[in-house]
């Protein structure tokens, strides 16, 4: 049984967290974690400090990398069959 503090009334299927240095092992470990057990079926992460974006897709209740873009490039979404962005828009503010 899942612990009452967690249950939610849903699950979305795309979650996009951005990386601060502090939380690298947070979202990479403990989130990614939490959002495979939960079912969410994408997980997206960017780094600033990097300019980079990375995809993971659930497979069978595991995450595995679907997309690695760096500065340049368009990402797709996996779930989400028109959402697309070119990745130099997300880093130009």
């Amino acid at each position: 049984m899942r612990s009452k503090k967690y249950q939610k009334e849903g699950v979305p299927k795309l979650i996009v967290e951005v990386l601060l240095p502090s939380s690298v092992s947070v979202d990479y470990i403990k989130k990614m974690q939490l959002y495979s057990y939960f079912g969410v079926c994408e997980y997206w992460i960017v780094s600033p400090r990097n300019k980079s974006l990375r995809v993971f897709v659930l497979d069978n209740g595991v995450y595995i990398q679907y997309a690695t873009l760096s500065q340049k490039g368009i990402i797709k979404s996996a779930v989400f069959e028109n959402l697309e962005f070119d990745i130099e828009n997300v880093f130009n503010f």
